[in-house]
C-alpha cells in the first residue's frame, strides 16, 4: 500500500481542505473522510503513540462500525483488498500485537454525553484517567442529546475545558451531534454551530460528526441544508418530505467492496459508517503528529475519474490490458499500473484527454504463473501536480476457447491428410494439433493468431500404422499469452 498511496503525501492534504480554524485547532469534518489520503506511516505512528478511550452508545458506535468492529478486521480486510498492508487497521483494548490501543465503551457511571445525565460522563472520565494514566486521548459522543439549548451545550463545553486544564497531557476530542432533520435553523444545527465556534475560537480538537454525515464522498451537496437526518434521508425537491437517501443513492451507483463496504452502522447506512471510520483514522493520525508542518501550500484543483472501463471486458487472454478513462476537470496526465507486490506506480504520462477521455491506455500485467488469475489495476489522473483519487479495476486472466472444429471433406474419409478450421473465442496467440496415440506427447504451440476469429487450413496427417483402428482421435488446443485453452477432441473415421 505504501507504493500505491505515496501520492497522499501532498502537503496540502495534511490539514483537511476547506476548514477555516484557529492556528492550533483541529477540525475533522467531511473533507477528512478519504482514508487513502492518510499515509501508512501516519497510521503506524498513531498505533505506536496513542492510548484512546471512547465513550458512546448507539449513534456513537458508527465510528466503531466504520473502523471495522471487533478489532477492525472488516475495515482491514476491505483496505487490504484495495492495496493496503494487511493488519494495518486493527485495534483492540491494550494495543496488543501491534494494534491501535482503543478502549471501546470502557467508562463506568456514564454511557454517553447525555446518559444518564449531562454531567456524569465528566466524573467517569476523571475516574478512568485516575486508574489508567497511560490514556492520552479521550473522546465522547452524543446520542441525540445535542439537540438542546445553548445553556446545556455550555455545560458540556465548560466541563470539557475543566478536563483540558486539569489534564494537560491528554487530548480531549469535542464532538457535534448527529443530524435530526431540522436543517440549518433547527435546534440541533444551532447547538452544533455553538460547539464548532467554541473549538475554532479556543483552538480545540473537534470530530464534526454532523458535518461528516451531511455530505456524500463527491462533496457537491450539503444534505443537512436539505433536511437530512441520521439515516441520510433528505428532501430532494423542497416539498417538505424526505424522498431520497444520499448514501443509498451513492452506494447503488458504485461497487460494493471496491468503493464502499457493508459497515452495519447503527441508525444509518453502510456508507455513513465507512466515512465515520475513515475520519476516525484521520483523527488518530493527526493526533499522532501527521501534518504538523507550518503553512502548507494550497492544493491545486485535482481532476476526478468519472469512469474507468475495460473496453474488451473484464477478462483477458493477454498480459497487455487496455483501459478507457473518462475525466472530470482539468487534467494534464494519466497513469495506470498493476496493484501487485514489487510494482511501483509509474510516472504520469503527459497529455490532455480528448473529448474528456483517455482511450487505449495500456497496462502490462506481471507475467508470473504463480500469481492468481484475478488481477487489480490502478488508474490515477494528475493536473499540474494535483492528483486524483486512485480507481481500482479488476481483470481476470483467462484462456481462449475453441468454439468450433470442422474438417474439410468431413470426418468419415479415406484421406488421412486433414485440413481443419478452428474457430476461437477471445484472443489466441498459438495453436497445436496432434493425434492421440499411445505414448504421444503434445507438440509445442505454433505461434500464430487467428484471422477473423478462426485458424484456417490447419493441417495434420494421421498415422499410417496398419495396426491402429479406423476410428482416430485428433486433439486441438489454443493458447493465449497467459493461459491455455481446454483440449478439444475431434473424432475421424477412416474408411
Amino acid at each position: 500500500m505504501a507504493a500505491r498511496f505515496a501520492f497522499a503525501l501532498l502537503l496540502g492534504l495534511f490539514l483537511c481542505p476547506g476548514v477555516a480554524v484557529a492556528a492550533d485547532a483541529l477540525v475533522i469534518d467531511h473533507t477528512c473522510a478519504d482514508l487513502t489520503q492518510v499515509p501508512e506511516s501516519a497510521i503506524r505512528q498513531a498505533k505506536d503513540t496513542l492510548h484512546i478511550a471512547y465513550g458512546h452508545t448507539s449513534h456513537g458506535s458508527q465510528l466503531i462500525a466504520g473502523m471495522g468492529t471487533n478489532g477492525g478486521s472488516r475495515l482491514d480486510a476491505f483496505m487490504t483488498a484495495n492495496g493496503a498492508t494487511a493488519g494495518l487497521y486493527l485495534w483492540n483494548a491494550g494495543g496488543t500485537d501491534g494494534a491501535l490501543d482503543l478502549s471501546d465503551q470502557p467508562f463506568s457511571g456514564a454511557s454517553d454525553l447525555g446518559n444518564p445525565n449531562r454531567t456524569a460522563w465528566e466524573a467517569a472520565t476523571r475516574a478512568w484517567l485516575r486508574d489508567h494514566p497511560e490514556t492520552n486521548v479521550i473522546i465522547w459522543s452524543w446520542c441525540g442529546q445535542a439537540a438542546t439549548s445553548i445553556a446545556n451545550i455550555d455545560t458540556y463545553l465548560d466541563l470539557m475545558e475543566g478536563l483540558i486544564e486539569d489534564y494537560p497531557d491528554v487530548k480531549f476530542v469535542f464532538m457535534t451531534g448527529h443530524l435530526t432533520g431540522g436543517g440549518e435553523n433547527g435546534t440541533l444545527n444551532l447547538a452544533n454551530e455553538h460547539i464548532r465556534n467554541h473549538c475554532r475560537t479556543h483552538g480545540r480538537i473537534l470530530f464534526d460528526f454532523a458535518d461528516i454525515e451531511s455530505w456524500d464522498p463527491d462533496g457537491q451537496t450539503n444534505y443537512m441544508l436539505l433536511g437530512a437526518n441520521d439515516n441520510c434521508d433528505y428532501d430532494s425537491d423542497g416539498n417538505g418530505s424526505r424522498d431520497r437517501n444520499w448514501a443509498v443513492d451513492w452506494q447503488n451507483a458504485h461497487v460494493e467492496d471496491v468503493d464502499w463496504w457493508a459497515s452495519g452502522a447503527a441508525h444509518s447506512q453502510h456508507l455513513n459508517g465507512n466515512r465515520k471510520g475513515y475520519a476516525a483514522w484521520w483523527l488518530w493520525a493527526r493526533l499522532a503528529g501527521w501534518g504538523d508542518i507550518p503553512e502548507p501550500p494550497e492544493p491545486g484543483p485535482a481532476p476526478k475519474i468519472r469512469r474507468a472501463t475495460l473496453p474488451a471486458g473484464a477478462k483477458s487472454t493477454t498480459y497487455t490490458v487496455r483501459l478507457d478513462v473518462r475525466v472530470k476537470g482539468e487534467c494534464t496526465g494519466c497513469r495506470a499500473w498493476e496493484l501487485a507486490d514489487g510494482v511501483e506506480p509509474p510516472a504520469f504520462t503527459p497529455g490532455t484527454p480528448v473529448d474528456g477521455r483517455y482511450e487505449g491506455l495500456e497496462v502490462t500485467l506481471v507475467d508470473d504463473p504463480e500469481m492468481p488469475d484475478l488481477r487489480r489495476i490502478c488508474v490515477q489522473l494528475s493536473n499540474e501536480g494535483a492528483e486524483s483519487k486512485t480507481k481500482v479495476l479488476r481483470v481476470k486472466l483467462v484462456a481462449p476457447r475453441i468454439r468450433r472444429l470442422t474438417v474439410e471433406g468431413g470426418r468419415n474419409r479415406t484421406d488421412p491428410v486433414l485440413e481443419m478450421e478452428v474457430a476461437v473465442r477471445r484472443t489466441a496467440v498459438g495453436i497445436r494439433v496432434w493425434e492421440k496415440l499411445p505414448g504421444a506427447m503434445p507438440p509445442d504451440f505454433t505461434a500464430s493468431e487467428p484471422i477473423d476469429v478462426a485458424y484456417e487450413g490447419v493441417g495434420l496427417t494421421l498415422s499410417d500404422d496398419p495396426g491402429l483402428p479406423r476410428r482416430r482421435v485428433v486433439l486441438v488446443q489454443v493458447t493465449g499469452e497467459a493461459r491455455e485453452s481446454k483440449i478439444r477432441k475431434l473424432v475421424v473415421r477412416l474408411r
